[in-house]
């Protein structure tokens, strides 16, 4: 048998079959790799520019534009040289603790301006402070700023990558080794490109974890303060931890820690019209590790101004529509604000006795309800004098009361015409049972049950018999129903048996040791009834820090209040109903002459509800914002404190009336308790408004 080797022509064709298949695996390969290469590039261009975009976004957060008189805080060139961007960003300047200076105005670094900077030649966006220079993202074809007036056009975060393909030749022997190694090298190429795309996306994860972290600790540190869960005076650090839930980017969730640290003593800021705000700068430093990697961190940081305005620095503060029409003449002091219109008029002459008299919307010198005008007289004091101008017809109707306001008044009346913008309303927590001042109250009443510090406090063992009372006998003529009514008496609350001499109680002080008393009654009612908790026996208020008494009821208070020793005092309820010194249950039923009040103080903050104005219908106003029962003819209601309307009554909601059977007015002398002036001596748990401005913004 003969054996014979491959034949030229053999060896020809082999080698041809060879070449074809080394020419298109070579071809298949390079376009893969540039195919895979373009798209893990893009997804990484895209990925920084995303990252520079958040911190762009941050950072402008801070740089606001600023009031006149102030540098101007941002600049960008026209087109087509806008591929810059300048700004200053806040500094404490005078190292008084803030951002801001004595007169109110911010502080701006001008010595440092940063600038976000598109440097064609090397396709490289840069932030410049100084001397320092930051690359934030790189292979960018264009980068523009502009303000969207500028050029509505412009597309958010517009990326165009640089195409990185390139024709890849390959000169290579027809060898099946050849082949393997060039197939390992495009395999190792396109495997570190995907290990740098899924860290990049790690990063981003990373980054985007802190950041919501960031902004979720400080909504929970402005939650604690006004919920009285952490003292604005504290030097330590708050800490915040946040739970992320499962997603696809991290299926077991993901858990991420701050804390809130002070950076300077708190310091108070009092505007021209002497409203004070409680001013301290913090730090929130918020450190996230990546759940799938924890190589992985992200820390952010971000300055905050922590402002606080306590609430009770009016002697009148409507959240919503203010009327005011006595009948009787009435004379007011205190600065009086409204968040929205202020309707004024009287049968009589109403005197406002202050320089401050502010609407956020409109001032109206006539009724809400139908528009007519009150025959009397409203007089406001000049600003800086003691002398007084009538408004006479003068109103935000008139086309010259912006010019006209200022000239007669001298700058005690200002509407929205004049600048004023709503003032920030004190956050109250729920007034409902099992809401945040009954979970608080170191004191609650139900019912017939006393509960201090979880403990059951016993009549005629714990405090004298009679403390608490349970009666049905008052008919409230204004809600038509009778009120069963659960009776307070606060001085045998305090251990004071009847007899007792003063200074000697024949029991201990059981008034609640952090000054806050929660009392409601959920007991079945009867036919018409109403519920209701009312208080006696007042006159002193034996707790050193004052009294806060809260209640979800209409609640009343009867006879002379914190007269004798007087201490920072408060109610907060669904309606607040003042009786005299002379009331008594049983004439409740008979006509208003049967009911005569007697002179009666009382010196206390209110927050309460009203009733809406709606046509023909008038609420009653703040000459009826505590509701009267009696005939107060010639008698005088003396009031110190401060009235402050944030919501409509839910279970008081009679419509207002006057004359019989409900009551006829008194001689108002209400004025603003000074005690309040200086934020020092408040009730317990006075609500806050809290706000917070964020400054200085940066990444580690």
């Amino acid at each position: 048998m003969k054996t014979h080797g491959f034949t030229l022509i053999e060896m020809l064709i082999v080698s041809i079959l060879f070449i074809s298949f080394s020419l298109l695996a070579t071809l298949w390969f390079t376009n893969v790799s540039a195919l895979w290469w373009t798209a893990t590039t893009q997804s990484s261009v895209r990925t920084d520019l995303n990252l520079s975009m958040d911190r762009v976004a941050a950072e402008l957060r801070s740089a606001t534009r600023s009031a006149v008189g102030s540098p101007p805080n941002l600049a960008i060139p026209a087109p087509p040289g806008n591929a810059t961007m300048t700004f200053y960003l806040p500094i404490d300047l005078d190292a008084n603790g803030t951002i801001v200076d004595v007169a109110g105005n911010t502080e701006w670094d001008t010595l440092n301006p940063v600038q976000y900077q598109y440097n064609q030649a090397t396709g490289q966006l840069l932030r410049l402070v100084g001397l320092q220079q930051t690359v934030l993202a790189q292979d960018l074809i264009a980068v523009t700023f502009a303000d969207a007036v500028v050029d509505p056009s412009l597309r958010a975060n517009e990326v165009r990558p640089k195409d990185e393909r390139g024709q890849v030749g390959i000169l290579s022997y027809v060898t099946v080794i050849v082949l393997a190694i060039l197939g390992g090298t495009f395999l190792e190429r396109g495997l570190t490109v995907q290990r740098h795309s899924e860290i990049q996306q790690l990063h981003a994860e990373t980054f985007y974890l802190a950041e919501g972290a960031l902004e979720n600790a400080i909504g929970q540190f402005a939650q604690a303060l006004a919920n009285f869960q952490w003292d604005p005076q504290t030097n330590g650090a708050y800490p915040v931890t946040t739970n992320f839930s499962a997603s696809s980017a991290f299926p077991t969730g993901a858990i991420v820690t701050s804390n809130v640290t002070p950076l300077a003593a708190q310091v108070i800021q009092t505007d021209a019209d002497g409203n004070q705000t409680y001013v301290r700068n913090y730090e929130v430093v918020t450190t996230s590790t990546h759940p799938r990697n924890a190589a992985i961190t992200a820390t952010l940081h971000q300055v905050i101004s922590r402002q606080l305005t306590y609430t009770f620095q009016h002697a009148v503060f409507y959240d919503g529509d203010l009327e005011w029409l006595p009948g009787p003449d009435m004379t007011l002091s205190g600065k009086v604000h409204s968040n929205s219109d202020i309707y004024l008029g009287a049968n009589g002459l109403l005197t406002i006795n202050n320089n401050y008299l502010r609407s956020a919307g409109n001032i109206y010198n006539r009724r809400k309800d139908d528009n007519s005008v009150p025959p009397g007289t409203v007089q406001i004091k000049k600003n800086g004098l003691n002398q007084y101008a009538a408004m006479a017809g003068l109103d935000s109707a008139d086309a010259t009361w912006a010019v006209d306001s200022q000239t007669r008044w001298l700058g005690t009346v200002r509407s929205s015409v004049h600048g004023v913008s709503q003032s920030a309303v004190p956050v109250v927590g729920s007034i409902q049972p099992g809401g945040f001042y009954d979970s608080n109250a170191d004191v609650r009443v139900v019912n017939d049950v006393i509960i201090q510090g979880g403990l059951t406090i016993v009549e005629g063992v714990d405090v004298p018999v009679g403390t608490l009372t349970s009666t049905t006998s008052m008919r409230n003529n204004r809600e038509g129903r009778f009120v069963k009514m659960l009776e307070i008496d606060l001085k045998k609350l305090s251990g004071y048996a009847p007899g007792d001499p003063p200074g000697s109680p024949s029991f201990p002080n059981h008034l609640p040791s952090n000054g806050l008393l929660y009392a409601t009654r959920n007991d079945s009612l009867t036919g018409t009834q109403q519920r209701g908790v009312r208080l006696i026996n007042g006159s002193e208020i034996r707790r050193n820090g004052g009294l806060t008494i809260v209640s979800n009821l209409p609640l009343y208070i009867k006879g002379n209040y914190n007269t004798t020793s007087k201490k920072p005092c408060a109610v907060i309820a669904d309606a607040v109903n003042l009786l005299s010194n002379n009331w008594n249950d049983a004439n409740s039923t008979s006509s208003v002459s049967s009911r005569p009040a007697n002179a009666t103080t009382f010196n206390l903050a209110f927050i309460a509800g009203i009733n809406t104005t709606t046509s023909g219908h008038y609420n009653g106003g703040l000459e009826n914002y505590p509701r009267l029962h009696e005939s107060w003819t010639g008698q005088t209601l003396t009031i110190r404190g401060s009235f402050v309307s944030l919501w409509n009554s839910q279970i008081a909601t009679g419509q207002w009336a006057y004359g019989n059977p409900q009551y006829t007015a008194p001689v108002r002398n209400w004025q603003y308790d000074s005690m309040f002036e200086d934020g020092t001596t408040m009730p317990p748990f006075t609500p806050w408004a809290v706000e917070i401005v964020k400054g200085a913004w940066w990444k580690d």
